[in-house]
């Protein structure tokens, strides 16, 4: 039994507490955690805005950490660094697990969600639900691509065959994503709030052509993400799609959609939404991280900032308030 420092959430509190954490048994790995990204998602969980939360909870999920125990099973190497993402474990059983959708798996758990998460010294996990990271990023820039990397590489590859694309939300997935797809010859139009100077300008160095978020175009895009939490921006995103083409909603909790008219999704178009990832989902997008790297020897940008998590809830107010980077990072040694 280990002692694990962690920030829980209960009632929408944050507060300090011990999490006991028995030593790891069979495949699983006890992980020292280093650093942990703050997701929006971690913010529904505060706010108890995800109905299947198991609180008291301690949140994060975008973590990187090294391994310093392991169960007699396991094949993993005692100081290697890994990334934790999102999902925590399946059944594998199910028929969703047998078909490649674990992501859809009745009995699946969720890290900083069901489990607990990245925002404490430690985390027990089974190590096929690990994913190895790159040496040629810093440990804090791993982060953000464990979930807004691999949560938009999965949007993304539901419209892969569009060769334009518009991103409503331009956090952290988006300007992560938006890099991939650039990369790949696609054309990213940014959708952004109005009177947000600084993501604007963001956007356009990474090389999108920037909108605002509730503009009408006429060139319309062939897909679409949104990002942004907002289901008022299904319409827009609806109307400055062309023909047969699709809108993806990328994240896990979305206000709800106003009414639609039929005339806004007539001519084929469809609306897809986005339900978590597969373990298959975060080996292909680092696979893609290296990809580009090896050929090109460019890493994908990321605006980043650092914090103590002893900060934790001062981080969290700013971060509300758009007064952080797209991406903020815990650390947590």
């Amino acid at each position: 039994m280990i002692e694990s420092n962690g920030y829980f959430v209960n009632n929408s509190q944050i507060y300090k507490d011990t999490n006991l954490i028995e030593n790891p048994k069979d495949k699983e790995i006890l992980v020292e955690i280093l650093f942990c990204g703050l997701c929006r998602t971690d913010l529904h969980v505060i706010d108890q805005e995800i109905p299947f939360t198991k609180y008291p909870v301690i949140p994060g999920h975008q973590i990187v950490g090294k391994i310093i125990q392991k169960g007699q099973n396991s094949t993993s190497q005692i100081g290697k660094k890994v990334g934790i993402y999102w999902l925590y474990s399946t059944c594998q059983k199910c028929q969703y697990c047998n078909q490649g959708r674990e992501n859809l798996c009745d009995k699946a758990n969720f890290t900083g969600c069901t489990v607990h998460g990245g925002f404490q010294q430690y985390i027990k996990i089974n190590e096929e639900y690990v994913v190895d990271i790159p040496d040629f990023y810093e440990d804090h820039e791993i982060a953000p691509l464990l979930c807004a990397g691999i949560i938009g590489y999965r949007s993304l590859s539901l419209i892969e065959e569009c060769e334009t694309i518009g991103i409503y939300g331009f956090g952290s997935a988006g300007h992560i994503i938006s890099q991939i797809a650039i990369w790949q010859g696609k054309k990213i139009l940014a959708f952004i709030k109005k009177g947000d100077t600084k993501t604007a300008q963001l956007a356009e160095n990474l090389g999108c052509k920037v909108y605002y978020s509730n503009q009408i175009i006429n060139h319309k895009h062939q897909g679409s993400i949104i990002f942004a939490p907002s289901g008022k921006l299904l319409k827009i995103a609806l109307l400055n799609t062309t023909k047969g083409g699709t809108v993806v909603c990328g994240g896990i909790h979305m206000s709800d959609i106003p009414p639609l008219k039929y005339q806004w999704i007539w001519n084929e178009k469809t609306i897809k939404s986005v339900a978590n990832v597969t373990r298959q989902d975060a080996n292909n997008f680092f696979q893609i991280i290296q990809k580009i790297y090896q050929k090109d020897r460019k890493k994908i940008k990321i605006d980043t900032d650092v914090y103590p998590i002893e900060n934790i809830t001062q981080v969290i107010q700013e971060y509300r308030k758009g007064k952080t980077g797209k991406s903020v990072v815990f650390k947590l040694k």
